[in-house]
C-alpha cells in the first residue's frame, strides 16, 4: 500500500488486525502515528523515500526501512540475451535512479549511463519504459545523488 506525500496523520487502529499487511510505502515525511495504529499487525514494514524527514527505526511500533529501487528478476526482462544484459527497476513514481555500467565488474570505474548510450561492453543501452521502470545494465542501481 502506498501512502501519499500529503498524509500528515495516521488514525488510531488504521491498520490494526491486518496480519497479511507486509509493507506500507510512504512518499512523504513521516506522519504522526499512535502506537495503536498497527495493533495486531505484526508483519508490516514502513518504507520511506530518501531525503524525507521524521523517520526513525520504528513507526507506530513497526520497523522502518529506506525505500530503494528494486531489480525485478522475475519479469522476463532479467538476464542475458543477444550479448546484452537487461533488467527492469521498480521504484516510486517520479523518483530518479542512476544506472551505472563498467567493463570491469570488480573495478572501481563505474560510470552512469543514460538512455540509448552504452559506454561499456557488458551493458545494454538503457531505455525508459515509464515513470517507474528503467531497463539497463549494472550491478549498481542507486538513488540519484548517492
Amino acid at each position: 500500500m502506498t501512502i501519499s506525500s500529503g498524509t500528515q496523520i495516521i488514525g488510531q487502529f488504521a491498520f490494526s488486525g491486518c496480519p497479511n499487511l507486509k509493507a506500507l510505502f510512504f512518499r512523504g515525511d513521516a506522519p504522526s502515528v499512535p502506537q495503536t495504529a498497527f495493533s495486531g499487525t505484526t508483519n508490516a514494514t514502513a518504507f520511506y523515500l530518501p531525503g524525507k524527514s521524521g523517520w526513525a527505526g520504528t513507526f507506530g511500533g513497526r520497523p522502518t526501512a529506506l525505500w530503494l529501487p528494486a531489480v525485478l528478476t522475475q519479469d522476463g526482462n532479467f538476464g542475458v540475451r543477444s550479448n546484452e544484459f537487461g533488467f527492469n527497476l521498480s521504484w516510486a513514481n517520479g523518483q530518479t535512479a542512476v544506472v551505472e555500467a563498467s567493463s570491469d565488474l570488480a573495478g572501481a570505474a563505474w560510470i552512469p549511463i543514460s538512455p540509448m548510450f552504452c559506454p561499456a561492453t557488458h551493458c545494454m543501452c538503457a531505455t525508459c519504459f515509464g515513470p517507474t521502470s528503467v531497463s539497463g545494465s549494472t550491478a549498481s542501481a542507486l538513488p540519484e545523488g548517492d
